[in-house]
């Protein structure tokens, strides 16, 4: 994923998203509400190019290292459902995946999310497992930001909640509702200031 992470130079998007981030803090989140992404990725580009400067290499490094991450977490994930040798296999694919090794490679939100979403789920699945606070406070931040890194989270909360109705959680469906309930109030003052 750090192989030539500043070749080639920046292209099509990446453009776009060293234009927002090499801006005042406050003015790069007022320039998302022109654009198809939520803030957090953002945010912390934003403060990471204030440190580090805007090099390819410096715009793209949070991807990367976020893409690094999800390996582990889909390790963790892969063995806490079937097993060791499944958790192993898993991350090994994911290791080696070129398409997710060249999206890893870009500066945008991708490696974030893929990071947040393998988080949400394992954290989602220790829950639905024994009924955990610990597991499902965890679940709920992540969750969160999730929204905040890409729309598609939201995509992941309903897919999280077919599963619940698949699995039957033994635990109680009015926890999870006001759990769900936080994080659709959460993510309103995105949604409203973008809207």
């Amino acid at each position: 994923r750090f192989y030539q992470l500043g070749d080639p130079g920046l292209i099509g998007d990446e453009l776009i998203t060293a234009f927002r981030v090499d801006r005042p803090f406050i003015e790069a989140i007022d320039l998302l509400r022109h654009s198809s992404f939520p803030p957090l990725y953002y945010a912390i580009l934003n403060l990471w190019v204030s440190i580090f400067g805007d090099s390819e290499w410096s715009l793209r490094f949070i991807s990367a290292s976020f893409s690094g991450l999800t390996v582990f977490v889909v390790y963790k994930l892969g063995k806490e459902l079937f097993g060791r040798q499944v958790g192993l296999f898993a991350a090994a694919v994911l290791a080696l995946s070129s398409f997710n090794i060249n999206f890893a490679q870009t500066a945008k939100p991708y490696g974030l999310f893929w990071f947040l979403t393998s988080l949400s789920f394992l954290f989602f699945f220790r829950y639905v497992k024994d009924g955990s606070n610990r597991a499902f406070i965890c679940y709920l931040w992540i969750s969160v930001f999730s929204c905040y890194t890409m729309y598609a989270g939201y995509l992941l909360l309903l897919t999280q909640n077919i599963m619940l109705l698949v699995l039957r959680n033994r635990w109680g469906w009015r926890k999870w509702l006001i759990g769900q309930v936080y994080i659709m109030a959460a993510c309103m003052p995105w949604v409203l200031w973008f809207l």
